[in-house]
């Protein structure tokens, strides 16, 4: 009886060994291989799992815009309508001034920014410094187009047929495919020149003056 108690006690012991060989490796104590690297992602932004540009509400056009390849410049309109910073980037040079001594415009900022041939400068009213608003924009950039699709490289006869109410500007030159031209929004003040050389156009400029 001993004896075969001796043997069952011997059994259970050698299968007991066998299965903790068979479980070492796999228990959660136990080392794993590590995972295979992987290539870092694109950072996503929260709530955008796509990782896509940030969808933007679509910005006010008008006969004052200057359309590029990846956004719009407007007279008048809001620099958070615009979100022109998402498109152009960081300027090149920046520059922030309060007004002095400009009667009722005394107090009120204008910020100056120069991006690779591209020009803009914005007003925000007095009390204000943080919001402003596009007041003038200069290019010779080709890639800036106006809403009739009239930009740098653009040809005189191509302007006119597109603007066939703009004016030469009468600055003293009388030769038409040198010379500046200029269409006109009388009610909202808003101003559009062409610079025009060799009977090509050769800058484009678009401001908003104060009555």
């Amino acid at each position: 009886m001993k004896k075969r108690v001796v043997q069952v006690c011997t059994i259970m012991v050698v299968l007991l060994l066998l299965a903790g060989c068979g479980l070492q490796g796999s228990g959660p104590d136990s080392p794993a291989d590590p995972p295979a690297p992987t290539e870092p992602g694109e950072p996503t932004a929260p709530g955008d799992p796509e990782g896509t540009e940030p969808d933007f509400p679509e910005p006010p056009v008008s006969e004052f815009s200057l359309i590029g390849n990846d956004g719009v410049l407007t007279l008048k309109a809001w620099e958070d309508e615009l979100h022109a910073d998402a498109f152009l980037g960081r300027p090149g040079a920046e520059e922030v001034i309060q007004l002095e001594n400009a009667d009722t415009f005394t107090g009120s900022w204008l910020k100056t920014q120069e991006f690779d041939r591209l020009q803009l400068q914005w007003f925000s009213p007095k009390g204000d410094g943080e919001r402003f608003w596009l007041m003038n924009m200069r290019t010779d950039d080709p890639d800036y187009r106006t809403l009739r699709n009239i930009g740098v490289g653009s040809t005189r006869l191509e302007m006119e047929e597109a603007y066939p109410e703009i004016q030469q500007t009468l600055d003293g030159r009388t030769d038409p495919d040198n010379s500046a031209y200029e269409w006109v929004d009388q009610a909202e003040y808003n101003y559009g020149w062409f610079e025009v050389e060799d009977g090509v156009v050769r800058e484009v400029r678009l401001e908003h003056l104060f009555p």
